[in-house]
């Protein structure tokens, strides 16, 4: 027999923020910056599922609808000093971050709370050769949160042979970086070569399991070992002509991601590269034409390999009414190739993961700047009181 089914999500996400900085530069003594900031997010999911299996009518059907909120507050604090020494320019600061996460599925009527803090120090340093030229060096230790998806503990059953599942108890990414560049800059040309190793722990990925009877397979997401990733990377920025700037980015990389003995995935290494490149057409004096395209070769996860993703974007912009205004459209992927794609081997099973999104959308944006010259004004009054030795 048939079945329909109707599907429906609804996603209400709402961000406060505040934050005040603090910003002393004097010439003798370097500048010093500190700040604080707070940031609260409230994330409320609804999935509300209609069916007519076993029924001549449609139906709500509750085991398969789902809510879920999750909320959490980011407090933070900041302090960055910056001077400079003949030849050499340096920086260091140090971040503080607290944060209290709050997640509730209406569905299964269970709350999860966490609490944790952390340090994100990092430090620059960098050589000027001669004007238009220099060497840096750079540490940084950055974090990536998990997403509200993969947060939900319910199972999405939209597909009847693939359950999913997130993970409240998910943590963090922590990723600490370390660079070593040379750069080159001009008005017309500029380009950087950097080497750089990054180090990520906790790492967050999908895991599949099969279940031996059902043959149901169930993706959920978990904390697998850390990797590690040297690498090289090349930017390029180029006014060809008065019409004509280009500017691209390429990235090549060794990814080696540990095994894990908790999930009982393998060590997993290969090199992957990125390249990224951008062609901006100046048309006249208002019209601009924008060309992007970026690719991601084949990386390894813990049960297989990601396959390549490559897309194109067009953008044209146009000014008017002395540049007061602007019309500016935007079209993502205009050959709709974006695709995820991954092949996963484990535990006696082999599959093929394909998943499509919308990805080509057209955006039309227009903008209106009021009280431009007045802005300018105050930015410049601004900047005078601060020669002056004002605040």
């Amino acid at each position: 027999d048939s079945v329909y089914e109707e599907i429906t999500e609804r996603f209400d996400r709402h961000v406060i923020t505040a934050q005040l900085d603090y910003v002393n530069p004097t010439e003798k003594h370097g500048r010093f910056e500190a700040g604080l900031k707070y940031m609260g997010r409230i994330n409320n999911q609804e999935i509300n599922v209609l069916s007519n299996v076993g029924m001549d009518h449609m139906y709500a059907d509750l085991n398969r609808s789902n809510g879920f909120n999750y909320n959490d507050a980011i407090l933070s604090a900041y302090g960055i000093y910056a001077n400079a020494w003949k030849k050499f320019k340096y920086q260091a600061g140090l971040r503080f971050e607290q944060a209290l996460t709050h997640s509730y599925q209406v569905t299964l009527n269970k709350t999860f709370d966490r609490d944790f803090y952390n340090f994100f120090p990092s430090v620059h340093v960098k050589y000027e050769v001669k004007e238009g030229s220099e060497f840096s060096l750079s540490y940084s230790r950055r974090i990536n949160r998990p997403g509200n998806n993969q947060l939900n503990p319910y199972p999405d059953y939209s597909d009847k042979l693939n359950y999913r599942f997130g993970n409240p108890y998910l943590l963090p990414e922590y990723i600490g970086s370390y660079e070593l560049s040379y750069g080159k800059f001009s008005r017309l040309l500029s380009y950087t070569f950097t080497m750089f190793y990054r180090h990520t722990v906790n790492n967050f990925y999908r895991l599949k399991t099969v279940d031996p009877v059902t043959g149901i397979s169930i993706i959920s997401f978990s904390n697998v070992s850390q990797s590690h990733s040297p690498g090289f990377e090349a930017t390029y920025n180029q006014s060809v002509s008065k019409w004509l700037r280009v500017n691209g980015n390429a990235s090549v990389f060794y990814y080696v991601l540990e095994a894990d003995e908790v999930y009982n995935t393998p060590r997993n290494e290969n090199i992957s590269y990125t390249v990224r490149g951008t062609a901006n057409f100046m048309l006249s004096k208002n019209m601009d034409f924008q060309l992007t395209g970026n690719y991601r070769a084949p990386q390894v996860v813990p049960q297989g390999i990601l396959k390549p993703m490559w897309n194109i974007d067009i953008g044209y912009k146009i000014d008017f009414w002395n540049k007061k205004a602007s019309l500016n459209l935007k079209v993502s992927d205009i050959f709709n190739t974006q695709r995820f794609r991954i092949d996963a081997a484990f535990a006696n099973y082999y599959s093929e993961i394909y998943h499509k999104w919308e990805s080509r959308t057209a955006n039309l944006t227009f903008t209106y700047k009021i009280n431009q010259g007045y802005e300018r004004k105050e930015k410049q009054r601004e900047m005078n009181s601060s020669e002056g030795g004002g605040m």
